[in-house]
């Protein structure tokens, strides 16, 4: 042979290797790119949080000194204020430390000149108590402007929600917790000497003409106290009032109506009968944050018991406890996050529901007071020296831990710790509920079902067209698959959810007896060919050819199946196998289940199973079933010892390639499931899976929010789960090939 023709050759064949390899590289690249991609998106989910120190300047000076009571800081951290206790706002500038403006509040009577509590709430809103027991409640407000050029001013203003005027000869109260609705009216709870809690209402009614009137009432609580009461607080809608004493108990009332006060909770809240010394409500207004003098801190709510269906108030989270006697809480109003302050001066910042300590803050000097931000991305305080300090929090995700992701989360109003997916509800309130758990659940229950329709009919199929039907046919039945591999998912979900659906659920106790009845068919279509093959003239002509015995078969046991489901509806289950489950055993049966799953994404599956497992069973060397055969073995038995195992690599291959496919479809399991995040094997109800909740939610999905990240984690982890299950499919084809041997 001419050298300069083997050296071209060589010279090509090197470099189809080198394009070959470099194709193989570039899609490892593509691959591990697009990894990359989704990660960097999903990995801040799990950065640590951040706090800087923005400004540390002196309070502004005034003529009179007086002591602070509160600060507060506005959202750009641009603008800050203080509340002395002669009344007054003072704006100032968080940078220089200039004073803007001061805005007094005036008392409700002349003679109360000085604020003697604090009880903040909400949205920057404030109940003053006045020496004389007179009361406001005021809200701050920043008014940010933008002019023409786009540059930003921040205005402020302190509105008066509502007053109350303290009667001739009342006693000045020692703790009081104020509040404003604009549809209830105002309320206060007040601990007067002797121990005693009153309660006061300004109820306001609405006439035909939309004016409105007030109405005051006033009540004391008649029950004896377990103790000397030590914090105090109301919810935002003065319809509930909790109370903590010395000796450890957290007390609960219903005061929506003052005739009739309802006690709730009595309870001891420590073993140790600990004095409670400080109280503050999450956002939404449900979890009650307690602080002892010991400085824990620990989250309580209802939990409805088995006590008549009564609600009683139960420990639910412990946290990170402080050094020393909590003194106050300042709640976010974006999360579950609340910052505590305790009698050292020690800030700390929890989330409740996952019970992560976010933030330590530890000054030189003592902090007596704090504030925070309503985006709480700033918190303000003022140190023992009287000097004001700022921070800039940086929190994004702070409702996010491994925990809540993959561990089960007592949420509020939940009986028990569960996995829950519930990312949106109807109110501000809400806490969104992000177990990736369920999806994956449903993902795995989906993929179960899948396989378990698709996979025997599949391999089985292949393992008759390849080595028992006639070579004519096969060449008809394959081009089938293969064009039903081809059909777009959207049809099999649209066919899967409008058609197949409301046919399984009307005819359900056919589809029942269909198991019994078409295995029972196919064994007499079986016996059937077998005595006919025996027949010597018929022999030729039926081999290759038994599964056309099947079709009348199947037609027949459909037929007999649906007589008989009508019959044992009207006879045995009145009227409907579904409804009575119901009645008898609680099992609620959905349209669109499991049963439904399997057969479309079975559908969806089964072409490409059956494709790849009849190239591995045509690929066995013909010397073997040849030889089989030839000592003796029936077609069955070549199939079943010898074609089989031999092909088992391929087939094996073929079974991962075909629950790649399951676990990745979107469509189907979107339009056909009911897409219900729970967790239960039954073929009766639905899932959601990884990839339909991903096109359910990411249109919806704020960019950068938790939501956002948290649904490429869960891109992340199917890509993860599919890279895992190939490559052990990979080990387990490449041992097969080694046992059985190469072909």
């Amino acid at each position: 042979m001419d050298p300069r023709l083997i050296r071209k050759v060589r010279r090509r064949d090197r470099i189809a290797g080198w394009v070959i390899t470099g194709s193989a590289m570039l899609v490892i690249v593509c691959v591990l790119g697009i990894l990359v991609l989704i990660a960097q998106v999903a990995i801040p989910l799990f950065l640590p949080p951040s706090v800087d120190s923005f400004s540390s300047l002196p309070l502004p000076r005034q003529e009179a000194p007086a002591r602070p009571m509160a600060v507060g800081l506005d959202p750009y951290l641009e603008t800050a204020f203080v509340l002395k206790e002669d009344g007054a706002f003072t704006f100032f500038d968080t940078v220089g430390g200039r004073e803007l403006v001061r805005r007094p509040v005036a008392p409700p009577s002349a003679s109360a000149r000085r604020v003697i509590q604090v009880d903040a709430h909400g949205e920057l809103a404030y109940g003053l108590l006045w020496n004389d027991g007179s009361l406001s409640v005021v809200r701050v407000e920043f008014l940010p402007r933008f002019d023409e050029a786009g540059h930003r001013t921040i205005g402020n203003r302190v509105e008066i929600l509502a007053e109350r005027q303290a009667r001739p000869g009342e006693p000045v109260p020692e703790l009081s917790s104020a509040r404003f609705h604009p549809d209830a009216g105002m309320t206060q709870a007040s601990v007067l000497p002797g121990n005693r809690i009153a309660i006061h209402k300004q109820v306001l009614t609405t006439n035909l003409l939309g004016g409105q009137s007030s109405e005051a009432i006033s009540t004391e609580i008649s029950e004896p106290l377990p103790g000397r009461v030590t914090a105090l607080i109301l919810a935002s809608a003065g319809d509930t009032l909790y109370a903590a004493t010395s000796n450890g108990y957290l007390l609960r009332w219903d005061i929506r109506d003052l005739d009739d006060v309802r006690l709730l909770d009595r309870l001891p809240a420590f073993a140790d009968r600990r004095a409670v010394t400080a109280l503050g409500l999450l956002q939404g207004e449900v979890t009650l944050a307690v602080g002892d003098e010991r400085g824990g801190v620990s989250g309580w709510f209802p939990v409805r018991t088995s006590e008549g269906g009564r609600e009683r108030l139960a420990l639910i989270h412990r946290l990170k406890p402080h050094d020393s006697a909590v003194v106050d809480f300042i709640p976010s109003l974006k999360s579950k996050t609340m910052v505590s302050l305790d009698r050292d001066g020690v800030v700390h910042m929890d989330h409740f529901t996952n019970e992560r300590h976010l933030i330590a803050l530890r000054d030189d000097r003592a902090l007596v007071m704090a504030g925070l931000t309503v985006r709480a991305n700033g918190l303000i305080a003022i140190d023992a020296s009287g000097r004001v300090r700022i921070w800039r929090v940086d929190i994004p995700h702070p409702e996010v831990s491994w925990g809540r992701f993959f561990g089960p989360v007592w949420y509020e109003s939940y009986p028990q710790p569960d996995y829950v997916w519930q990312s949106s509800a109807g109110t501000d309130d809400y806490e969104p509920k992000l177990s990736i758990v369920p999806l994956i659940f449903g993902t795995l229950k989906g993929t179960f079902y899948g396989m378990l329709f698709a996979v025997p009919l599949a391999v089985l199929g292949a393992m008759y067209t390849s080595s028992l039907m006639q070579v004519r046919l096969r060449r008809y039945i394959k081009p089938v698959f293969e064009i039903m591999a081809s059909v777009p998912t959207v049809v099999i979900g649209f066919l899967a959810a409008l058609w197949l659906a409301p046919i399984v659920k009307a005819s359900f106790t056919a589809w029942l007896l269909m198991i019994g009845f078409l295995p029972l068919m196919v064994i007499a279509a079986m016996y059937g060919a077998e005595r006919l093959g025996r027949l010597g003239f018929l022999t030729k002509a039926i081999r290759g050819y038994e599964f056309l015995f099947l079709v009348p078969m199947i037609v027949l046991a459909a037929y007999l199946s649906y007589l008989a489901g009508q019959a044992a509806d009207g006879l045995l289950f009145g009227g409907g196998l579904t409804h009575w489950m119901f009645e008898a055993w609680g099992v609620r049966f959905e349209q669109r289940n499991s049963i439904v799953i399997a057969c479309a994404l079975g559908f969806a599956v089964l072409p490409t199973v059956f494709t790849l497992s009849d190239d591995a069973l045509g690929n066995v060397p013909r010397h073997l079933t040849a030889a089989s055969l030839a000592l003796g073995a029936s077609r069955w038995q070549t199939v079943a010892r010898v074609v089989l195992p031999s092909a088992s690599p391929g087939i094996f291959a073929a079974l991962m390639v075909g629950l790649g496919r399951a676990v990745g479809e979107t469509m189907i399991v979107l339009m056909a499931t009911g897409n219900t995040p729970i967790m239960d094997w039954s073929a009766f109800n639905g899932m959601r899976t990884l990839a339909a909740n991903m096109a359910v939610e990411i249109p919806e999905a704020p960019q950068g929010g938790t939501l956002f990240r948290t649904l490429f984690l869960s891109a992340v982890l199917l890509f993860l789960t599919t890279f895992v299950l190939n490559s052990m499919a990979e080990v387990v084809r490449i041992r097969l090939r080694k046992r059985f041997g190469q072909y």
